[in-house]
C-alpha cells in the first residue's frame, strides 16, 4: 500500500551526513561495529524485550489503557479469512527463507569488507543537472554497501534490493532472524499490547477467531536505526485463533519501500534529511530505485 503519510526514509541523508562528518570521526583507533551483531537490528530503548512472555503480555496497565478504536477489529468468519491469508503468506516466506538469509549474509560480508577496506572513502553525491538511471544506481549501491559500516545491514539490503528493475518482495517468516529482531523492538510492543487487549475482549465474548489491523510509525528510538532506515509507517495486520484454551497469534507487519518528494523545511537537520530524501525520490523517478514491499511475520502464544 502506497502510504503518502509514511516517514521519510533517511538512507541517503544518513550517508550524506556520515560523509560530511567522517573525516572528524575516523582515526587509526577507530573500532568498527560488527554488521552481524545482534545490536545491528535490535536496538531497545524502552527496556522491553518481546511483549509476549510465557503466554502473557508484560504490562497489564498499558493493556487496560490500550485504545482499539483504530484497529478495525473483526470476528468469526472475517477473522478466519485473515488468519488463513497470514498463515499462507508466512508459509511462502518460510520456503524462501534459506535462500534469502544466504543472500543477506553474503551482503553483510560484503558490507563488512567495504567498511574495513574503504573506511575513509567519502561518497560523492555532487549535484548534477540530470543523472542517468545507471549513475543513480551506482551512487546508491555505494550507499547500500556503506551502511554495513554503521551496523545497518538490513537497511543496506533493503536499499540494494530496490536497485533493480523488478525487485522481489523481501519476506521474513516467523522465526527468522529478522522476524525475531523485529519482535524485540519497542515498536512491536506498541502494537502487541492492543492486540492482547482485543484478544481478551474476544475471549470474554466467547469468540474463537479475532483479527484487526492498524499502523505504527517507526523511529530510531522505537525500532532501532537499522529498521528505521528500511521501514517507514508500517501496516500491521493480525489474526488469532483459540486452540485448547489459549490463543495462537499471527502478526503480519509490512511496508512499501519507496521515496516521495517533500518540501524542504528551513530547520536543521530536517532540511538535510529532506534534501537527501528528495535525491532518493529523483532516483526513483529515473527508474533507478524501484518500489517493492517488505513483509515481516511473527507468531505468539497468549492466554488471557
Amino acid at each position: 500500500m502506497n502510504n503518502s503519510s509514511k516517514l521519510l526514509k533517511p538512507v541517503l541523508a544518513f550517508s550524506l551526513l556520515s560523509a560530511a562528518f567522517m573525516p572528524y570521526a575516523l582515526s587509526s583507533n577507530t573500532t568498527y561495529a560488527d554488521p552481524l551483531s545482534v545490536e545491528a537490528s535490535t536496538s531497545i530503548t524502552n527496556g522491553v524485550n518481546n511483549a509476549w512472555t510465557d503466554g502473557t503480555v508484560n504490562n497489564e496497565q498499558l493493556k487496560e489503557e490500550a485504545d482499539l478504536s483504530t484497529w478495525n477489529i473483526r470476528y468469526d468468519d472475517e477473522a478466519k479469512t485473515v488468519l488463513k491469508s497470514i498463515k499462507s503468506n508466512n508459509t511462502s516466506a518460510l520456503k524462501a527463507q534459506a535462500q534469502q538469509e544466504a543472500e543477506a549474509k553474503f551482503l553483510e560480508e560484503v558490507q563488512q569488507f567495504q567498511s574495513s577496506t574503504n573506511a575513509n572513502d567519502q561518497l560523492n553525491f555532487a549535484a548534477a543537472a540530470e543523472k542517468t538511471k545507471a549513475q543513480y544506481r551506482s551512487d546508491f549501491n555505494l550507499v547500500a554497501l556503506s551502511l554495513g559500516s554503521f551496523s545497518c545491514p538490513f537497511a543496506g539490503q533493503a536499499l540494494k534490493n530496490s536497485l533493480q528493475d523488478s525487485p522481489s518482495a523481501l519476506d521474513y517468516a516467523a522465526g527468522s532472524s529478522r522476524s525475531n529482531a523485529w519482535s524485540l523492538t519497542s515498536a512491536y510492543t506498541t502494537v502487541s499490547i492492543p492486540i492482547a487487549k482485543a484478544i481478551d475482549n474476544a475471549n470474554a465474548a466467547g469468540k474463537t477467531f479475532v483479527s484487526g489491523d492498524s499502523s505504527v510509525a517507526t523511529s530510531a528510538g522505537n525500532a532501532g536505526l537499522d529498521f528505521y532506515l528500511a521501514l517507514g509507517k508500517v501496516t500491521v495486520s493480525w489474526a488469532a485463533e483459540k486452540v485448547s484454551g489459549s490463543w495462537k497469534v499471527y502478526i503480519h507487519t509490512y511496508d512499501k519501500y519507496d521515496f516521495q518528494d517533500k518540501t524542504v523545511p528551513s530547520s536543521f537537520p530536517n532540511n538535510i534529511i529532506t534534501i537527501a530524501n528528495n535525491e532518493g525520490a529523483k532516483a526513483q523517478a529515473a527508474g533507478a530505485i524501484v518500489p517493492y514491499f517488505i513483509h515481516i511475520y511473527t507468531q505468539q502464544n497468549y492466554k488471557p
